[in-house]
């Protein structure tokens, strides 16, 4: 495949329906051995995830392939996205020795720093895949997940933040945005599950709000996962800084990156940003300054406080 060919036989309109699409071969060979390069040359686990980041160079190198899928995706459904996440919010491998995404979920650091699930494509991609019917990512069709619970459904669709606990065939559903719960769902949310076979290469594209988790970790598999958003999407510093203390706590692990966000605001003197504007600022801006955990914390609640007062 070209890096500017979509294959034709690609549902992309299941993207509103189901919230993903299955595109076989979408790496090539030469396309794979750079990203497993790439993956073998970085210098180790990042800390505040636990995955290692793709380089901008690896991604940069299918950027057309990406940017062909985009408009197709814009051709065929709602979906809209065309810049590509640059910073450690969007691309990097994850693996069945380091990742603990073995639970239901909507990703959650992502929706934070952005905020719109629903323009945000999660392009998953295995460069290592030794079994093909082992250790794939197990997905929550949209559809059938409305037709089962739609109120729900209607409250998550474009959001993150979410974990589901099954137990004794019923699934709780929590909001880690507030630190809330959303409900109880009288059924185990397995019941829905449906899970892609994805050999080498191939691609699952994911709209950024769909329910998923790792089928198992029994295998060596090493995927790539780059994201891309909308770059009219909005940012506001208000529903970045609002929630509950388990967003406060995932925050502050990820103070670099978020606090390169809040850096990005202090830059502009707005309190309300385009992811646009946000890529143009982080592509200048020197690397955030070191904070401890404590330090970051206090910031993250006196800006809460500030916020509450409607000072922005």
């Amino acid at each position: 495949m070209l890096a500017h060919d979509v294959p034709t036989h690609a549902r992309l309109e299941d993207l509103d329906s189901t919230g993903y699409v299955v595109v076989r071969s979408f790496l090539n060979d030469a396309e794979i051995a750079r990203f497993e390069a790439d993956y073998a040359a970085s210098s180790g686990v990042d800390t505040s995830y636990g995955v290692r980041q793709v380089s901008a160079g690896a991604r940069s190198a299918i950027d057309d392939k990406l940017a062909a899928m985009a408009r197709a995706v814009a051709g065929a459904s709602s979906v809209r996205v065309d810049i590509a996440s640059v910073c450690a919010f969007g691309s990097a491998y994850f693996t069945t020795e380091g990742e603990i995404g073995t639970a239901w979920h909507q990703d959650a650091v992502s929706y934070f720093a952005y905020q719109n699930h629903h323009d945000y494509l999660n392009f998953y991609v295995p460069i290592v895949k030794p079994v093909r019917e082992r250790s794939n990512l197990c997905v929550i069709p949209f559809d059938a997940f409305a037709a089962r619970s739609p109120e729900l459904a209607a409250r998550l669709r474009g959001r993150g933040a979410t974990r589901f606990v099954v137990k004794d065939g019923a699934t709780i559903v929590h909001d880690n945005n507030t630190s809330d719960i959303h409900g109880v769902l009288p059924y185990a949310l397995d019941e829905l599950a449906v899970t892609p076979q994805l050999g080498r290469g191939d691609l699952l594209l994911l709209r950024g709000d769909v329910i998923h988790r790792t089928e198992d970790k029994d295998t060596h598999r090493i995927a790539v996962s780059i994201r891309m958003m909308n770059r009219e999407t909005r940012v506001r510093r208000a529903e970045l800084v609002r929630g509950g203390f388990l967003k406060a706590v995932v925050m502050t692990h990820g103070r670099r990156d978020f606090g390169r966000l809040f850096d990005c605001f202090d830059a502009a003197g707005k309190d309300e940003l385009t992811i646009g504007e946000i890529a143009g600022f982080e592509a200048s801006a020197r690397p955030a300054r070191a904070t401890s955990f404590v330090s970051f914390m206090a910031f993250l609640m006196w800006n809460r406080m500030r916020e509450r007062l409607g000072l922005f």
